[in-house]
């Protein structure tokens, strides 16, 4: 067992830190005797394994954690700064509300527009404010990754539960200058038809006539990058292909 951990830790040890290393050779000798219940997954989320520090085609550790459990949470500090966009956007249309700021533009110096806008700014804020908030406050995780699929609680039009068999393609995508990944699937209805408010439908079925899929993961609000959650998300669905063919 001693001289198995060795011989794995040897192989990476000039790419990790020092105190990382000392760390990853006290997990080569445990994941030895414990092989059954690798601790990966819960390592990298508390920080002391980075996803670039190994091969990920080359460690044991890692190929092991495409058949356990991921947790990926919300980002405290992310999500703080978009609370204090959203209170900027109430703040803003407030004052247009109130002050009813004049402007050089014929058009949006009509009193109707400028009301518009105003309302508009005050009630995205708002929704954002609440929503938001309560992401902070959540213990739940925002993304679950396993060897059945994902789950999916990271944004107001969550998915649910995904299946991996049910993923024919895991690609990034730009709309608007934002980065998404985009999750293809075998049957897009089904997952609109979940959706129980209509809000939320209208904005999977907008989705899927623009880019052929209701499903996006952002990472805007996650304690993730956006690499690493896409390399993640592709690694696993490699796994599980190879698993079942």
């Amino acid at each position: 067992i001693f001289t198995h951990a060795l011989f794995r830790f040897s192989n990476h040890f000039s790419t990790i830190p020092t105190w990382r290393g000392i760390v990853y050779f006290v997990s080569c000798v445990f994941s030895e005797y414990a092989t059954s219940e690798p601790c990966w997954a819960q390592w990298q989320l508390l920080g002391i394994f980075k996803s670039s520090a190994l091969n990920p085609h080359e460690s044991y550790l890692h190929f092991m954690s495409t058949n356990s459990p991921l947790l990926i949470f919300f980002s405290k500090k992310k999500l703080l700064r978009l609370l204090f966009y959203c209170l900027c956007f109430i703040a803003i249309g407030s004052w247009m509300l109130i002050a009813q700021p004049e402007t050089s533009n014929r058009v949006f110096n009509q009193p109707i527009i400028k009301y518009a806008a105003a309302v508009l700014s005050v009630l995205m804020g708002g929704v954002g404010l609440i929503f938001f908030s309560m992401k902070l406050f959540s213990s739940l995780p925002a993304i679950q990754l396993d060897s059945l699929g994902i789950t999916d609680n990271a944004s107001a039009v969550s998915a649910g539960f995904i299946s991996w068999n049910d993923i024919t393609e895991i690609a990034p995508t730009t709309v608007s200058g934002q980065k998404f990944i985009r999750i293809q699937v075998v049957n897009p209805q089904e997952y609109i038809s979940r959706q129980t408010h209509v809000f939320k439908k209208k904005v999977m079925r907008a989705n899927l006539s623009k880019y052929g899929t209701p499903l996006f993961f952002s990472p805007n609000n996650l304690n993730s990058t956006f690499e690493d959650l896409l390399r993640e998300l592709q690694l696993r669905l490699d796994s599980f292909r190879s698993s079942v063919s």
